[in-house]
């Protein structure tokens, strides 16, 4: 279950951050749409602090960073899982079996 959740994070991150590659506006825009309410996260430039603070490249490197930390864990926790995987199957098959029967 570790290792099948782990791959399937870094499948999701991976076909999320290629969207944003294509899509970003559309991306979000949706997303924006489904957990704020309507114009709370329209800002102008020239008058929001927010975003004077915290341009868009901050954002945007700030993405990629998490997700390239969040890919490189998940693949961690899957070579992990699969290695433990592995050696659970070896060691379940030299189990000594009572008239032929596995556990």
């Amino acid at each position: 279950g570790v290792r099948g959740g782990a791959v399937g994070l870094v499948i999701v991150l991976l076909v999320a951050g290629g969207v944003a590659l294509v899509a970003f506006d559309a991306l979000f825009e949706t997303f924006h749409r489904l957990f704020f309410p309507g114009g709370s996260y329209t800002f102008d430039p020239s008058t929001e602090r927010l975003v004077q603070l915290f341009p868009f490249r901050f954002w945007q490197e700030t993405a990629i960073a998490v997700g390239v930390v969040s890919v490189a864990i998940a693949a961690v926790v899957a070579l992990v899982a699969n290695r433990r995987l592995a050696q659970e199957s070896t060691a379940t098959a030299a189990r000594p079996t009572l008239h032929g029967l596995r556990p």
